[in-house]
C-alpha cells in the first residue's frame, strides 16, 4: 500500500479494525507498518532567498544575513535575534541592493 503524507504515521488495531492514524484510514486487518510505502511530498519553498550575504559588523564580527523574496530578512547577530527587527547589518546590506 502507497500512502502520502508528511506526517509521521501508526497502525492502530480497534475492535477487530485496524487503521492508520492520525488520518484514521481503514486498512485490512493485521497490515503492519512495513506493509505500507511511504511517499514524502516534496517541500516546496514559498518564501526564496534573495539575497545570503555574509556582513561584517562593526567590531569585525561576520554576520550571515538573508533578504527574503517577500522582503523579510534575517541576521545571526545579538540584536537581531533579541529584538526580530531590522538590525544595522540587515539595514546596511539592503543600502546595497
Amino acid at each position: 500500500m502507497k500512502l502520502e503524507t508528511s506526517e509521521t504515521i501508526a497502525v492502530v488495531n480497534i475492535n477487530n479494525k485496524s487503521y492508520i492514524v492520525p488520518m484514521w484510514l481503514e486498512v485490512p486487518v493485521g497490515t503492519k507498518l512495513s506493509d505500507i510505502e511511504v511517499i514524502r511530498p516534496k517541500k516546496v519553498d514559498k518564501n526564496p532567498i534573495l539575497i545570503n550575504e555574509m556582513v561584517k559588523g562593526s567590531k569585525d564580527n561576520e554576520y550571515n544575513v538573508k533578504i527574503y523574496k517577500d522582503g523579510t530578512a534575517t541576521c545571526e547577530c545579538w540584536g537581531y535575534k533579541r529584538h526580530r527587527k531590522d538590525c544595522k547589518h540587515i539595514k546596511k546590506l539592503r543600502l546595497q541592493i
